[in-house]
Parts: structure tokens; sequence; C-alpha cells
């Protein structure tokens, strides 16, 4: 990794700060109004249940005959907002503790109906039915909860503000399905301390949709109510639901023990010498309390922050930044929406190795915040610049922590501050002020503004393992950007900054010292059902970018897309870039062409192809080149249990004088699901790297090669009751050394969550 030297700078303004704080609350007071609909008809009262119905799947009217009744009545993808091409009947009721569904799925075909055992959140190839309730009526959060015909779950937050959708978050519910003569049935318990919503006793009014996705050749989306294409917000569309008096959410009080047990061997002299084994048993706590239904507590002792799949590969060669890997540990998921901004200010996958964590956060009226605190033992840390950045892990401690909070006005608008902070050994500290808006002009235009100003200080050990010319920076960073999404035509204009200074160690951003301006316009135009095409979009951008430490020249391109999508459930998208970037004070050309495609012909079989081809550098050399790259992958499902997924990478980068390098990297995983409960999986993963040594200018290995395996077998009541049982290892091998394994290890895990 390479970095541009950040340049000196002094201690935080204080007037700067206030400025941002002063004016992004100004705008948000002069702006606040309250929150008001969208012009729909009035809310469907649901009645309470005098008995709560048996969750086995098996729809008895007997037990639904209080309930209210509503009909997917809508096709609202590919076709537009026609009749359904299939009937679902849905019956909603509620207890104190419990909301309940029922949905019955006629299929004139049900020998076609798409169902398998699979792991949680892993429904979306299937036939599936879904409820969203956006529980505090704002149109700007909902949960939502899916099940597959053979009751298999998932469960979502979809954050309507910052336009995301996290299936990371997990609820404990219940659900079952089975296959009819006539189609498939499902039902659902949601108990309401999984939920958050507003906080009196009184009749609720939520926002619900009702969704059922019909997967054939084309993949029918069917919904409860017809939508607006084009529309910033699809929680504005929803429909709303009344009555829910007197629920509750119990104590909600959630204490989830876990035990994780490793034993491990490896040659510290590897090839040669001999193995040494270590063991370790890990014991830890983690406490969730929802004060009240619209604020939860949680702390972790000794967290379980293990993961128990491993990241996939990616080969850090001819790059000259730090690679991404997304947050998949339990603790830190929780309540993640609440801190999401448009820029990466919170990664946190930066905090390593935490000993105790704590987090706060709720939602009051249209306020909506957030604390949390962790104390690392580790400082990972990336240092970043203008053409690459430097990455490292200390043995230092320190305490991360980060405050957010958003006020949300008019129909979907919102605006926040957030602060982020890390504080460890030696004087380092790296702080994090920031605004946010996002201003909906109407349902098809929007502005959203990002301000963040940063002040840092490294200790003596950083300075020295980075080769920092100053222990002290400061900078700022913002987003500006304008969207307009209309049923056909979509433009797109925004403009972003990093002054080279800035830093965000609780976050992941590798690039600093630049200004960069982006525009991008193009058109929809819409088949249906019966036509060769459901989509095709056409369009094209422009990028500029310059250096904000001088206004001197970095990088420019021009790009076109286009974008199809079809009967077989295929997809190509197809695009072309012609471009120019400095590097290194050389200009190097940056044409390049890529092609995607993709198709499900049945149930059985996914196909996907990337291929490119483009210009590239020698970022060691400085030196022209260009790169090319294939990588197919397949999907198999063989039969209700078993499945297949198979992936290859090629990339391979020339000089005028030959090829420097080529790399070819396989997944292959398989899992054995034995029912919706537990299953056994294996990933294997092979990596290698040939090089033209004649082309390096410092000795390399003709050769490497890098082999990774993982056998696990998992058994889950819910996603926090559970055992994990696995094997795992890694190999090397170079010009030298054949391949070999360097380490192999045995891991246990069990969690148990008890619910009060």
């Amino acid at each position: 990794m390479i970095s541009g030297q950040p340049k000196p700078a002094g201690g935080v303004s204080v007037v700067l700060k206030r400025g941002i704080c002063g004016l992004l609350w100004g705008l948000v007071m002069l702006v606040s109004v309250p929150s008001s609909g969208m012009g729909q008809a009035g809310p469907v009262e649901i009645p309470s249940a005098e008995r709560p119905p048996k969750i086995d799947g098996r729809i008895e009217m007997g037990e639904w005959t209080e309930a209210a009744e509503f009909e997917i009545g809508y096709e609202v993808s590919p076709g537009e907002n026609i009749p359904a091409p299939v009937k679902t009947l849905v019956w909603i009721s509620y207890d104190r503790n419990h909301l309940y569904l029922a949905f019955r799925c006629f299929d004139p075909k049900p020998e076609e109906i798409r169902a398998h055992y699979r792991d949680h959140d892993e429904i979306w190839s299937d036939d599936w039915v879904e409820v969203v309730l956006d529980t505090f009526n704002d149109q700007r959060r909902a949960y939502e909860f899916g099940v597959n015909p053979l009751g298999v779950q998932l469960d979502a937050i979809n954050d309507d503000v910052n336009s995301s959708y996290d299936i990371s978050w997990d609820a404990i519910w219940d659900s079952a399905g089975c296959l009819t003569d006539e189609g498939w049935e499902v039902e659902i318990s949601i108990p309401f301390n999984q939920l958050r919503f507003p906080d009196h006793e009184g009749s609720q009014v939520w926002g619900l949709d009702l969704v059922r996705q019909y997967p054939r050749s084309l993949r029918h989306h069917l919904g409860l109510f017809p939508r607006l294409r084009g529309s910033n917000s699809y929680l504005s569309q929803e429909r709303k639901i009344s009555g829910l008096v007197g629920i509750r959410g119990g104590k909600d009080l959630e204490v989830s023990p876990t035990l994780t047990g490793n034993m491990s061997r490896e040659k510290p002299d590897f090839p040669s010498g001999d193995w040494e084994t270590d063991s370790a048993v890990d014991a830890g706590l983690t406490l969730g309390w929802g004060v009240t239904p619209n604020m939860t507590v949680a702390a972790a002792v000794n967290p379980d922050f293990s993961q128990v799949e491993a990241d996939a590969l990616q080969l850090d060669i001819n790059t000259t930044f730090a690679l991404f890997y997304p947050e998949a540990r339990p603790f830190f998921l929780v309540g993640v929406d609440t801190f999401n901004t448009d820029l990466p200010l919170l990664h946190t996958r930066t905090i390593a190795d935490p000993s105790i964590a704590l987090k706060w956060t709720g939602k009051v009226g249209r306020q909506t915040f957030g604390v949390f605190s962790a104390r690392d033992d580790v400082t990972n840390l990336i240092v970043p610049g203008a053409e690459g950045s430097m990455m490292g892990s200390l043995s230092e401690r320190n305490t991360a922590s980060v405050g957010r909070y958003r006020l949300d006005f008019g129909e979907n608008s919102a605006a926040g501050f957030m602060l982020t902070d890390r504080e460890g050994e030696g004087g380092y500290f790296n702080r994090v002020y920031s605004g946010d808006l996002r201003y909906r002009l109407s349902k098809r235009d929007e502005v959203t503004a990002n301000l963040a100003w940063s002040e840092s200080r490294y200790n003596d050990s950083m300075v020295e393992y980075f080769g920092l010319g100053d222990p002290d920076a400061s900078g700022h960073a913002s987003t500006l950007r304008y969207r307009h999404t209309g049923r056909e035509w979509q433009w797109f204009l925004s403009y972003s900054d990093a002054a080279e200074g800035f830093r965000a160690d609780l976050g992941f951003k590798p690039q600093v010292d630049y200004r960069r301006y982006f525009t991008s316009a193009g058109h929809r135009w819409w088949g249906g059902a019966d036509r060769w095409f459901t989509s095709i979009y056409a369009g094209c951008n422009n990028l500029y970018e310059e250096r904000s430490s001088d206004s001197g020249f970095s990088s420019r391109s021009l790009g076109c897309s286009l974008v199809y999508s079809g009967p077989l459930q295929s997809t190509l998208h197809l695009s072309a870039n012609l471009g120019e970037q400095l590097y290194d004070s050389r200009h190097f050309s940056d044409d390049s062409l890529a092609l995607s495609l993709g198709i499900r012909p049945n149930e059985i079989f996914s196909l996907f192809l990337f291929a490119f081809y483009g210009d590239g550098i020698d970022y060691a050399a400085v030196l022209p080149a260009t790169r090319s790259g294939l990588s197919p992958s397949v999907s198999i499902h063989a039969g209700r249990h078993l499945s297949f997924d198979l992936q290859q990478n090629w990339a391979h980068l020339d000089r005028e004088e030959g090829r420097l390098y080529s790399t070819s990297v396989t997944y292959f995983r398989s899992v054995y699901q034995f029912n919706r409960r537990s299953f056994l999986r294996i990933i294997l993963q092979y990596a290698r790297v040939d090089r033209n040594p004649e082309l390096y200018l410092s000795e390399v290995d003709a050769g490497s090669e890098t082999f990774a395996s993982q056998l696990l077998f998992s058994y889950t009541i819910n996603p926090r009751t559970l055992l994990y049982l696995g094997y795992s290892d890694t190999g090397y091998g170079d010009d030298d050394i054949a391949l070999s394994r360097q380490n192999q290890s045995i891991f246990i895990k069990l969690g148990y969550a008890f619910l009060f």
C-alpha cells in the first residue's frame, strides 16, 4: 500500500464547527412541519383475537374468523399495477403480546412452486410472502418479515430515509408453512417485544404492505396497493391499519450468554518445524432491554463477535487502496440503520477486539437517536491518501464512541448530526463532527447533503509505523446530491470532496485529497409480462475529479450503459467508458468495456457471467497496462435440501513487454439443509497467482497459491439460540514451498436467548 503524505494542519476551527451545526439546525427549524399523509383512504381496523391461532402453517378458518381480511390484488412489477395473476388472501389479528398473520397463496400450477429448505434470510429465489410494518407511521423506516412455503424466514429493516435495505437485522418470531393442492399457506406470529412503536396504550396507526413474490419465467412482484413508478419513497405509498389497542412488549429483557471454544495448531517456522497447538474458551454475555416500546438499551461483556462464514477471498495485488469487508457481527448490527449517513463515517469492523460494549437507541415522536461505545484492545488504522492508503493494526487499546441524532420533518425528509470519537494510548485521538440533510422536494426529486469535519492526532508509535511527517491532521469532507427519479427519465447530480487532512478512523474512507463532480442521466422503457423485455435502461454519465490540495487534474471519464431484463429472469448489463487519470504525475488512458449476463431459466439453475477489458496501470512500475477479466458462476438446487455454488474468477494485467501477472480464484460452496433449523455446509477457496519476474522491479515468486476450507454444522432455534460446530484450515505455496497446510482449527459456539 502507498499513500500521499498529509498536509500539515492545525487544530480544529471551533467557529467552523459551530457554523456547521448552526446552519443545519437553522435549516431544520425553518422547514420542520409535522408529517402528513398521502391522501389515502382511512386505516383498516385490526380486530383483537380472543385466543391465539396455532402457528402450524395450516390455516384453520375457525382461528381466523375475527381477523381482518386483505387481498394482495396488484402486480407492481413487471406489470404496472395490473390485476395480480394469482390470488392471495391474508388475515391479520392480534392480542396483547403478538401480531398474527395468515397467507393463503393460490397457484394454478402447484407443481411449479419454488420452495427449498434454506438458511435464514436466503429465500430470495423462492416463492415467498412478506409483511411490511411501518410501526411509527412516519414513512421512514419499516420492519419486514418474509416466509417461503416451507416456513423459512427472512427479516429486514427497510430504511426509506437512506434508501437502504438491511437483512442483517434478526428478530425472534415464529412461522410455519405448507404446500397444498391449491398452492401453499403460511402462518406468522410476531411478538411485539421484537418491534419498536409509539409508547401509548390507545389505538395505534401503522403503515402496512403485504407482498407476494411469484417467480416463474418472470419474477412477478405482487402488492397490497398500486405503486407510483419512479417515486423516491416506497413507504409514503403504504396502506394504513389501526386498532392494536393496549399492545405491549412485556418486560422485553433478553439475556444471551455465549460460549465459544477454539483449538488450533500452526507451524511457527512454516513450512518446516513442528506443529504448535493452542486452545481458548471465551464466554460472553449480551443484554437487550426494551426500556419502553420505542427505546432499547443493549450491553455486552466480552461480546460474541465471532463469524461463522469466512470473508470472501480478495486478492491484494496491484491495488493501492484498502479492501472493504462487510460487517457480520451480531451486536453491531442492532440498530445499524440509525447511524447511516451518505459519508461512510462509521464502519464497525474497525472495532477489532472489544471487551465491553454499550448501545442505546430510540425514537420519540419525530426524533431518532443512538449512542454506543466499545472498549477495544486492538487499534486498526487506515491512513488515507490521494492515490492510495496505508493500513495497519497495533496492539494498543482505544475507546470508540458514536452519538447520532436525527429529526424528521415534512412527509419524508430528515436532518441529523453525528459525532464519532476514538481515544487511544499515547495521546492518539480521532474525532469527526458531521451534519446531514435529506430533503424530498417532491415524490420524484430529492436533495441530500452531508458535511463533516475531523481532527486527529497520532501517537509516536503510529507516526513511526506509518512513516508520518506530522502527527496532526484535520480537514473536512462533504457530499451534495440531487436526484430525480421519474417513471421514464432519471438524472443525478453530485459533488463530493475530502481534504488532505480528513480522517474517519471509525469509518471506511481510504481516499482523501479530492474534489469529485458527477452527473448522470438515463431513460427507461417499460415492457411487461407479455413482451420480450420487462425493462430497458440506457444512460450516460460524466465524472471529473481534481486534487483538493492544489486543484490539479486527477481523472475524468465519460461512460454509457445499457441494462436489459426479460423472460427467464434474464439480465444484461453492458457499459463502456472513455477516460483518463493521473497517477504519480503521469497521465494514463482509462478506457474500458464491461459486460454482465445473468439467467435463471428454472428453479434448478442460475447462471451469471461478468467480463471486463480495458486500460490499467502497473502501479509499482508506474507504467501503462491492459486489464482483462472473466468471472462465470453457477448455482444449482438439487431438490429441496441440497445446493451448490461455484464461482471462478480470472484476471490478467499485461504490459507492452508481456503479461505481468495472471490470477485465478475458485470459490465453491455447498449446503445440505436438513430442515429449516439445521444444515451442513462446506466452503472451499483456492487462489493462484502467476507472475513474470523479469517485469518486476523487485524479486518475486513466479507462482504462489493459497487454499482455505471450512466445514460447518449449524443448528438454530432462533438467531441467538444456536449451536455451531466447525473445522477450518488454510494453506500456502510458492516457488520454494509446495502447497502446504499452514494452520488448522476446530471451533464450537453455543448461544441461548433467555426472553423475559
